[in-house]
């Protein structure tokens, strides 16, 4: 019986740290003081998006690293920007304006149709016609 008490007791306490390291995992939508994050972030968010009055942050830990995802306005538009901690602008995003292309789908790959195969910008003159 003491045999199966020690084995349960390890059960619990790996089960326990299991529990506590995945409550640690996922996305945190807390909001950081915009002090808390780098003057060389800030500073790419606003030359990013011009007028841009930054209004929150996020820093999100990935797989990858630190991201910061700063979100302001700009003539009356909301966006949201990711920068990497070396100021690296990763996406800009306009709030509302998900899809900019010609396509169905939620990216802006311009120069590709639904089914991935790439097609020509429909502004271009083709030479036949000349």
């Amino acid at each position: 019986m003491n045999r199966f008490v020690t084995t349960f007791q390890i059960f619990i306490i790996i089960l326990s740290i299991a529990i506590g390291a995945f409550a640690g995992c996922g996305d945190k939508d807390e909001k950081n003081p915009l002090s808390e994050v780098p003057d060389v972030v800030l500073t790419a968010a606003q030359n990013a998006v011009e007028g841009i009055e930054i209004t929150e942050a996020e820093i999100e830990k990935t797989g990858e690293g630190i991201i910061y995802e700063l979100e302001g306005t700009a003539d009356g538009k909301i966006y949201e920007i990711e920068v990497s901690p070396d100021g690296k602008i990763i996406e800009v995003e306009q709030e509302g304006v998900e899809d900019q292309d010609k396509d169905k789908d939620d990216d802006d790959d311009e120069d590709e149709d639904d089914n991935g195969h790439e097609h020509e910008d429909e502004d271009h003159d083709d030479d036949e016609n000349d």
